[in-house]
């Protein structure tokens, strides 16, 4: 009888450790071109500034095959965090001042579906610690486009891609 009182309260215990735990689903990031480039940025209704602990861009696995991890960047022990207020872009491809970054020049393939995601050291008013969204790029001669997947999509392949990148261009 002891060893059942003992087993509830440490499932209890276990139980409400793990309900405090839980986070809201991550916060959108708004991606889109710049220049030739891409970057992400803090949407305008974030109401606060986001510190970036870590961020990076990875290719989206789809029937099991996947690309190299482009480029990620980790802040340096000791060092102040990168603050991005509402609005505030960061630069794929780009180390600020105290990060250390991983990018193995691997280049982001047209039509094909992107994470780019930001982690704070901090919860936010949100509940959550996390920023990300889903993106696909198609690069020319003459212009870089990016669209941001919609968070309703459910499956996302580069045919997905494509269809999006079509209509962005065609506008």
């Amino acid at each position: 009888m002891q060893w059942f009182f003992v087993l509830a309260a440490l499932a209890s215990l276990l139980a409400s450790s793990c309900a405090s735990a839980t986070s809201r689903a991550p916060r959108p990031l708004e991606i889109r071109s710049e220049g030739a480039g891409v970057v992400a940025c803090i949407p305008l209704d974030e109401g606060e500034s986001v510190a970036v602990e870590v961020a990076g861009v990875s290719a989206v696995r789809i029937n099991g095959q996947g690309l190299p991890k482009p480029w990620g960047i980790d802040s340096e022990e000791g060092q102040p965090t990168l603050l991005l207020a509402p609005g505030e872009c960061l630069a794929y491809g780009q180390s600020p001042a105290g990060y250390t970054s991983e990018s193995l020049n691997a280049e982001l393939r047209n039509d094909w579906p992107y994470s780019f995601a930001i982690r704070s050291p901090r919860w936010g008013k949100h509940g959550t610690r996390n920023h990300s969204g889903i993106f696909c790029v198609r690069k020319s001669t003459e212009r870089t486009t990016v669209v941001t997947v919609p968070h309703q999509a459910a499956v996302v392949t580069p045919a997905t891609c494509r269809r999006l990148l079509d209509a962005a261009e065609a506008e």
